[in-house]
């Protein structure tokens, strides 16, 4: 009985104790990179995951166990941004989700600790094996021994600190269950962390748009559960899930400046010459969803290739056409959007099959794609870029109709161009996203690479 006291005692302080350690730790340790807006916006965004991730656990489909998540974003951080600003971010986002779950404080700071322990201790271990962090993950070997040995301090760590927690409010516990449930915490943990390199790697690759890309699913899986299996879909319900998409490419369209609300304004002028030309109402939900993701694959695209002023070479070409198969991969994940990411792994098809990542033709290509080809192309040819001035309406229609036929379907260009010259393509779009006049896009890399 006795023992069991001196765990409740620990319990009370010793979580907090350990993570006040972490805070002085953090206040002096050098940080590992330095601070600008893309930095600041990218901890945002993870602390948004953990949040998100602790506050919204999913069921196994093999049994009742219900799971968060938060370990994979946790864990992602530490190899993005270090041990110290990831213990950091896994505190508030766990103090931020135990709060809205409606625990009292105590018991979410308690929360929050645990997790700043498991995170501080699994990159500790990880950088004395050696480990890199950040964009070393991307450029640098893989090395897999700090990372395995990382997971496994990350796993029992939690595992550990789940005991003492069952041992200061549930003195009477048997101990058979208590090694049941270290096992399957550890167990879990292993098969799940693995995830946060992935999402560590992307960060690496892509800066904050890994963590925006990583939101969306996470958000819609959340808007979409939050109703129970047998959801019915509504109006709001689909409108509610429209503006979380819209939201999201807004970041990610931020993050590369150049094209900040390109992803809006191609969806308004898609789903507008999709109904004038016809296509029945069903498909027009898909489409605008289509045209909002179509670049979602820029993940997956250095950002030197992307802001880059010159011609790209082979290499840099072959990446930049990785981006709708990126783009598809991701899309197709999230609810309701099967059509849309068949839309987006298209956009860059051409009728004569000369376009890419499939070489379609023809009406293999969806009826979404035709349309938002165009319309992309448009947007690209009349926006300023820093090696060039954009082209007036009437150059880009001229040089949308010479393409016609080989390039872009005709039927979609006499639309497109009909609509903007009588200036319905344009009403009401926002003029709050008109672009920053900042360093090239995937646009401009995409009209340097063809």
């Amino acid at each position: 009985m006795k023992s069991f006291k001196l765990a409740q005692q620990l319990y009370q302080w010793g979580p907090a104790v350990a993570a006040l350690g972490v805070i002085i730790a953090a206040a002096s340790t050098p940080a590992a990179f330095a601070w600008n807006v893309s930095i600041g916006l990218a901890l945002v965004m993870w602390v948004l995951l953990v949040t998100i991730a602790d506050a919204s656990p999913v069921s196994l489909p093999w049994s009742d166990v219900r799971l968060r998540l938060s370990p994979v974003f946790e864990f992602g951080a530490m190899l993005s941004f270090g041990p110290v600003p990831a213990a950091l971010m896994s505190g508030l986002g766990r103090l931020i989700a135990s709060l809205l779950r409606g625990n009292a404080s105590l018991e979410s700071l308690r929360s929050a600790t645990r997790g700043m322990l498991a995170v501080s201790l699994a990159g500790a271990v990880y950088a004395d094996q050696g480990g890199t962090f950040g964009p070393a993950l991307a450029s640098d070997p893989t090395r897999f021994a700090p990372i395995v040995l990382a997971m496994a301090t990350f796993a029992f760590v939690d595992a550990a600190l789940r005991v003492w927690r069952v041992l200061a409010e549930q003195p009477g516990i048997a101990p058979s269950r208590l090694v049941i449930d270290v096992q399957r915490r550890v167990v879990l943990s292993l098969l799940v962390l693995p995830l946060g390199l992935g999402f560590a790697w992307l960060e690496a690759l892509a800066g904050p748009v890994a963590a925006a890309c990583a939101l969306m699913p996470m958000l819609m899986a959340r808007r979409d559960g939050d109703s129970g299996p047998r959801r019915t879909e509504t109006n709001s319900g689909a409108a509610s899930r429209l503006a979380t998409v819209r939201a999201l490419m807004s970041v990610i369209d931020a993050f590369d400046p150049f094209t900040r609300g390109q992803s809006f304004r191609i969806s308004k002028y898609a789903v507008r010459v999709a109904r004038h030309m016809g296509v029945p109402d069903e498909q027009l939900e898909e489409i605008e969803y289509g045209a909002l993701l179509h670049d979602i694959g820029r993940a997956a695209i250095h950002l030197d290739v992307l802001g880059s002023d010159r011609l790209l070479d082979a290499q840099e070409r072959t990446a930049m056409q990785t981006h709708p198969t990126v783009g598809y991969e991701i899309v197709r994940t999230l609810p309701f959007m099967q059509a849309a990411a068949e839309i987006v792994y298209a956009h860059h098809e051409q009728p004569d099959g000369r376009g890419y990542p499939r070489g379609l033709r023809g009406h293999e290509i969806p009826i979404g794609s035709r349309i938002i080809m165009v319309a992309a192309a448009f947007d690209a040819m009349t926006r300023e870029r820093p090696y060039r001035h954009g082209l007036s309406a009437a150059n880009a229609y001229d040089e949308l109709r010479r393409h016609a036929g080989a390039q872009f379907f005709r039927d979609v260009v006499e639309a497109f161009i009909t609509l903007h010259e009588s200036g319905e393509l344009d009403q009401e779009i926002d003029e709050r996203y008109e672009p920053f006049k900042t360093p090239a896009s995937d646009d401009s890399a995409a009209e340097r690479a063809a």
